[in-house]
């Protein structure tokens, strides 16, 4: 919330933003929130009435989700079979790629390069002789057109080549300046390309030393629908069982709640439990060996050691949440819009149009920012250096209760992660991070201490 502080002779007062229509004002309690009571009335109202639309729309623009999370037995209980087959590797395909890229990129210097060597050549050529030419010749034709006194025709072309002498060394001084200017225009332009060049080459060859300890394939499993057989259809007569006469029928005993039991929805039976369905994710692939199906509002604490690779697999997970599920927002507190925030982002490749950052600087800021029901997932990128405890975070998870929170955060020499323990004890998930590996300490959906490789 923000404050402002205005001072008088007699006392300070502190004016306050109201909440609903952030107005400026001087309240006269300390806990007020709001500038009137009917600015209080309709927030109050909006909190009750729209959360809910807002709530389903959010929900229902969410892709990947399971309904039920019987749909996730029945996929593990279909009828598979693993088969092996050998692709080439992600690293060999990368490398590759790269190397035709810098083969591109040669050929293009290289064509430049020596289009400037042959305009080097033609300007150190360049001596000014074709005006004397030039005039030779006209001498020769103004003479004699029809060339029928050859004496004339000679004597006119010396005229000409006098005067064409005369010219040449009259521009001598300004031809030779205009001739080094272009020699050094392009001088400069061939050093730079040369240098250009050094450089591809340089890389070229790296990545060919690379090619080369890569290996070109990999063996990958593949789940493949088991070949059913045919088997002959019999016809079953269902067996009927009829009661003994002399025995009593039992009656299955009815269950009644007492009152207490019937007015409160705090308690329900096991088998009514068992009825209830719940939305989750339908993680695929490396994801779902790591995670498992997380429900749609799965809370995540990852953390680890300064450069152990903890932000790059936060930014791996956001893309991954983005392309396949719903808008992702990653906030940015300790980078920003930096150059270094940047390239985290192109070197994983995470430009995503539903891949959102921000550049937020406090627990304040992203409420005011952050508009509630829009984004599917939430990045606090750290709680660390924007000083959230687990209480303010508890706050926050509330406010934005239909999405999944995603906090960084930083940890100690001994692995540990800083700040309060209790934020790892209301998590769903906690990942640890350390030399480019994630490893799972707590999963509420899976086993623990899987491993995810990062870089």
């Amino acid at each position: 919330m923000l404050l402002f502080f205005v001072t008088n002779s007699k006392n300070i007062t502190m004016n306050k933003i109201c909440e609903f229509c952030q107005t400026e004002y001087t309240p006269q309690r300390a806990d007020a929130r709001f500038c009137s009571k009917t600015c209080k009335s309709k927030f109050w109202y909006n909190q009750k009435k729209l959360p809910a639309i807002e709530e389903n729309q959010l929900e229902s623009s969410l892709k990947g989700v399971l309904n039920d999370m019987s749909e996730i037995e029945n996929q593990k209980q279909e009828d598979f079979t693993i088969v092996k087959e050998t692709v080439f590797s992600p690293e060999y395909l990368k490398l590759k790629k790269l190397q035709n890229s810098m083969k591109s990129q040669k050929e293009i210097f290289e064509n430049k390069l020596q289009k400037v060597k042959q305009e080097i050549v033609k300007i150190q050529h360049m001596n000014g002789y074709e005006i004397q030419a030039f005039c030779t010749g006209l001498g020769v034709i103004v003479t004699d057109p029809h060339f029928k006194k050859p004496v004339n025709n000679v004597l006119g072309g010396f005229a000409g080549l006098v005067v064409g002498s005369i010219i040449h060394d009259s521009l001598q001084s300004e031809r030779d300046a205009q001739k080094r200017n272009l020699l050094f225009q392009k001088e400069t332009e061939q050093r730079n390309l040369q240098a250009n060049l050094d450089v591809i080459y340089f890389n070229l060859e790296k990545i060919e030393t690379q090619l080369k300890i890569t290996p070109i394939s990999t063996i990958t499993e593949k789940k493949v629908p088991r070949p059913q057989l045919a088997l002959p259809v019999e016809t079953v007569i269902p067996q009927i069982i009829k009661p003994t006469e002399n025995k009593a029928v039992l009656q299955p005993i009815p269950v009644v709640k007492n009152t207490k039991e019937a007015s409160s929805d705090k308690i329900i039976s096991s088998k009514e439990l068992a009825t209830y369905d719940y939305k989750a994710l339908c993680f695929t692939d490396k994801w779902q060996q790591f995670i498992g199906y997380p429900s749609i509002n799965f809370q995540c604490a990852i953390h680890g050691r300064a450069g152990e690779g903890k932000s790059t697999f936060a930014i791996q997970f956001a893309l991954y949440l983005a392309e396949n599920f719903g808008k992702a927002l990653y906030i940015s507190s300790e980078e920003g819009f930096s150059k270094t925030f940047k390239d985290k982002f192109v070197n994983n490749n995470a430009l995503s149009d539903n891949l959102y950052v921000a550049d937020l600087k406090s627990y304040d800021d992203i409420i005011k920012e952050i508009p509630v029901n829009t984004y599917h997932f939430i990045f606090i990128d750290s709680l660390n250096n924007m000083h959230i405890d687990a209480e303010m975070l508890k706050k926050f998870r509330e406010r934005y209760k239909n999405s999944a929170i995603i906090t960084i955060s930083q940890a100690t020499k001994d692995g540990k992660m800083r700040g309060s323990y209790e934020i790892i004890h209301d998590v769903d998930i906690e990942i640890i991070v350390t030399k480019g590996v994630a490893i799972t300490n707590k999963n509420r959906f899976k086993e623990k201490e899987l491993e995810f490789s990062v870089f």
